[in-house]
Parts: C-alpha cells; structure tokens; sequence
C-alpha cells in the first residue's frame, strides 16, 4: 500500500510584530511631515506671491492695451501696492473694494495673508518702489521684492527688457 505524502506549503505571511513595526514607522514619518504641509502661513505666503504676481501681469497687459504706461507702486511700511496709471493715479476696476486697484495685505478682508509682509522692493529709477511698463509691455527698469512670511521667502524678479516675471 502506497503511503501518501503531503506537503504542506510554507506559510508566506508576515509576523504581527512586523505588522506593528511598519506601522510605527508610517506614523513616525506622518506625524513628522504633515505639520510641515499644513503650515498656513506657508500657503498664506505663497498665494500672496501669486497674487503680486497676477497683479504685475495684469499692470503689463493693461500697459498694452491702453497703450499708456502702467505702474505697480509698492508700499512696504503699509504692506500694500496699487496699480496706476503714468501719472501715478490709482487704476478704477469694478471689481475691487472702492473701485481701486489697491491691496493692502495688512488689512486684508479674510486675513489670509496674516503675516506676510512686502520687503526689499527695488525697481532701480528714481523711485525704487515703482515697477513700471511701458506700453508695449517692457519695464522702465528690471528688479525684485521679497514676499516674507514666518516660514516663507520668496523672492520675485521682473527682468528688464522682457519682463518675464520668476519666482525663487
């Protein structure tokens, strides 16, 4: 008579204590890396960057358009800039509070940019805080400023002659 002979397969698994060692390790690195991600005041400064810089963007279009030159005049001890025309009065839209192109990040309206301040303007000229395009979209003179946050410094640069606006 013919025994039978049975194998039984290797049990391919992983041990609870190898279980609970992967996991400890997952929550380590998840309690380490998302403080870092859900830092506010990191977003608050960087959609501030972005704004500032939609904003030179559209000081450059509307050069364009208008055919006239344009100016982004910065304020860095009231943390605001306004968008002006060549004579340095401040633009007319109907979308913005009073009707002028004005954005005080100080006292803005949700407190999103609680924080963040406009430092080391310098646009060169006679007037460093100007950054102004002429009407075909060129600025006067090239430069930087520094968006500031408790955790954030970005520094956005307007080149001179093509105005191609870069954030670093």
């Amino acid at each position: 008579m013919k025994q039978s002979t049975t194998r039984c397969a290797p049990n391919k698994a992983f041990t609870l204590v190898e279980v609970l060692v992967v996991v400890a390790i997952i929550g380590l690195a998840g309690a380490m890396v998302v403080p870092a991600i859900l830092n506010p005041s990191d977003f608050s400064g960087q959609a501030a960057t972005r704004m500032i810089v939609a904003d030179i963007l559209i000081a450059q279009n509307e050069a364009i358009a208008s055919q006239s030159n344009r100016q982004v005049i910065f304020n860095t001890l009231l943390n605001s800039y306004r968008l002006a025309d060549e004579n340095g009065n401040t633009l007319v839209t109907a979308w913005k509070t009073n009707n002028a192109y004005a954005v005080n990040l100080s006292t803005d309206s949700n407190n999103s940019f609680n924080g963040v301040t406009i430092q080391n303007v310098n646009f060169g000229g006679t007037d460093p805080l100007i950054l102004e395009f002429d009407p075909l979209g060129s600025p006067i003179n090239g430069g930087s400023l520094n968006v500031v946050a408790p955790r954030v410094n970005l520094l956005v640069t307007v080149a001179p002659f093509t105005g191609r606006v870069t954030i670093q």
